[in-house]
Protein backbone atom coordinates (compact mmCIF):
# COMPACT_ATOMS: atom_id res chain seq x y z
CA UNK A 1 0.00 0.00 0.00
CA UNK A 2 3.06 2.17 0.70
CA UNK A 3 4.28 1.50 -2.33
CA UNK A 4 1.16 2.37 -4.33
CA UNK A 5 0.90 5.63 -2.54
CA UNK A 6 4.51 6.99 -3.13
CA UNK A 7 4.15 5.95 -6.98
CA UNK A 8 1.34 8.37 -7.17
CA UNK A 9 3.16 11.04 -5.75
CA UNK A 10 6.09 10.73 -7.53
CA UNK A 11 3.74 10.69 -10.48
CA UNK A 12 1.82 14.07 -9.59
CA UNK A 13 5.09 15.50 -9.16
CA UNK A 14 6.41 14.61 -12.43
CA UNK A 15 3.22 16.99 -13.92
CA UNK A 16 3.21 19.14 -11.17
CA UNK A 17 7.15 19.89 -12.55
CA UNK A 18 5.55 19.88 -16.32
CA UNK A 19 2.86 22.18 -16.17
CA UNK A 20 4.18 25.56 -17.96
CA UNK A 21 2.10 28.91 -17.53
CA UNK A 22 0.38 29.85 -20.37
CA UNK A 23 2.48 31.89 -23.09
CA UNK A 24 2.04 35.25 -22.78
CA UNK A 25 2.71 37.82 -25.57
CA UNK A 26 5.56 40.10 -25.58
CA UNK A 27 4.03 43.45 -25.28
CA UNK A 28 5.17 45.62 -22.54
CA UNK A 29 2.95 46.69 -19.82
CA UNK A 30 0.66 49.65 -19.80
CA UNK A 31 0.41 52.00 -16.63
CA UNK A 32 -1.15 55.70 -15.94
CA UNK A 33 -2.16 56.99 -12.89
CA UNK A 34 -3.48 60.66 -12.11
CA UNK A 35 -2.83 61.49 -8.37
CA UNK A 36 -5.43 64.02 -7.29
CA UNK A 37 -4.52 66.13 -4.22
CA UNK A 38 -6.82 68.96 -2.99
CA UNK A 39 -4.77 72.29 -0.96
CA UNK A 40 -6.81 73.53 1.63
CA UNK A 41 -4.67 76.34 2.38
CA UNK A 42 -5.32 77.73 -1.31
CA UNK A 43 -8.13 75.76 -2.29
CA UNK A 44 -6.48 74.97 -5.49
CA UNK A 45 -6.63 71.42 -6.70
CA UNK A 46 -3.70 69.49 -7.99
CA UNK A 47 -3.25 66.69 -10.78
CA UNK A 48 -0.05 65.17 -10.42
CA UNK A 49 0.99 62.77 -14.07
CA UNK A 50 4.14 61.25 -14.97
CA UNK A 51 3.65 60.81 -18.79
CA UNK A 52 6.93 59.10 -18.87
CA UNK A 53 10.11 58.21 -16.58
CA UNK A 54 12.10 61.42 -16.82
CA UNK A 55 8.88 64.26 -16.84
CA UNK A 56 6.53 64.88 -13.83
CA UNK A 57 3.60 67.16 -14.81
CA UNK A 58 1.36 69.25 -12.01
CA UNK A 59 -1.30 70.76 -12.94
CA UNK A 60 -2.89 73.59 -10.30
CA UNK A 61 -6.19 73.94 -10.66
CA UNK A 62 -8.58 76.48 -9.59
CA UNK A 63 -12.32 75.43 -8.21
CA UNK A 64 -15.74 76.89 -7.87
CA UNK A 65 -17.31 78.23 -4.37
CA UNK A 66 -19.80 74.89 -5.68
CA UNK A 67 -16.78 72.82 -6.70
CA UNK A 68 -15.05 73.50 -2.76
CA UNK A 69 -18.48 72.29 -1.08
CA UNK A 70 -18.01 69.43 -3.38
CA UNK A 71 -14.95 68.32 -2.92
CA UNK A 72 -14.99 67.48 0.46
CA UNK A 73 -17.55 64.31 -0.73
CA UNK A 74 -16.44 61.27 -2.28
CA UNK A 75 -18.79 61.53 -5.28
CA UNK A 76 -18.36 65.42 -5.07
CA UNK A 77 -14.48 64.90 -5.60
CA UNK A 78 -15.37 62.15 -8.47
CA UNK A 79 -17.36 65.27 -10.17
CA UNK A 80 -14.43 67.63 -10.11
CA UNK A 81 -11.89 65.00 -11.07
CA UNK A 82 -13.38 63.96 -14.30
CA UNK A 83 -13.91 67.30 -15.37
CA UNK A 84 -10.48 68.31 -14.75
CA UNK A 85 -9.21 65.56 -16.32
CA UNK A 86 -11.20 66.76 -19.71
CA UNK A 87 -9.08 70.38 -19.08
CA UNK A 88 -5.89 69.02 -18.98
CA UNK A 89 -5.20 69.61 -22.87
CA UNK A 90 -5.72 73.33 -21.93
CA UNK A 91 -3.66 74.12 -19.08
CA UNK A 92 -0.99 76.84 -19.60
CA UNK A 93 2.74 76.28 -18.82
CA UNK A 94 4.45 78.26 -16.23
CA UNK A 95 7.87 79.12 -17.04
CA UNK A 96 8.26 80.92 -13.55
CA UNK A 97 7.09 79.01 -10.74
CA UNK A 98 7.34 82.95 -8.40
CA UNK A 99 4.15 83.84 -9.81
CA UNK A 100 2.37 80.41 -8.06
CA UNK A 101 1.50 80.02 -4.42
CA UNK A 102 4.03 78.42 -2.98
CA UNK A 103 1.56 76.32 -1.03
CA UNK A 104 1.06 74.89 -4.64
CA UNK A 105 4.96 74.57 -5.52
CA UNK A 106 5.56 72.11 -2.30
CA UNK A 107 2.46 70.23 -2.62
CA UNK A 108 3.44 69.18 -6.29
CA UNK A 109 6.98 68.12 -5.04
CA UNK A 110 9.26 66.62 -7.13
CA UNK A 111 9.27 63.91 -9.63
CA UNK A 112 11.99 61.03 -9.82
CA UNK A 113 15.74 61.81 -9.18
CA UNK A 114 14.02 64.96 -7.16
CA UNK A 115 13.48 66.66 -10.90
CA UNK A 116 10.99 69.59 -10.68
CA UNK A 117 7.92 69.54 -12.33
CA UNK A 118 6.68 71.38 -15.22
CA UNK A 119 3.93 73.40 -13.61
CA UNK A 120 0.30 73.68 -15.61
CA UNK A 121 -2.45 76.27 -14.87
CA UNK A 122 -6.21 75.52 -15.50
CA UNK A 123 -8.64 77.61 -14.71
CA UNK A 124 -12.39 77.39 -14.68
Amino acid sequence: MKTIGTFVCIIALCYAATTHRPHLTHEPSEVDAFLFQYVATTHHLLVKWHPDKNTYECYITTLTDAERNQIHTDAGMRAVETRVLGQLSSGTMVPDTTTLDQHDVKACGTGRNHTMPVFYTITV
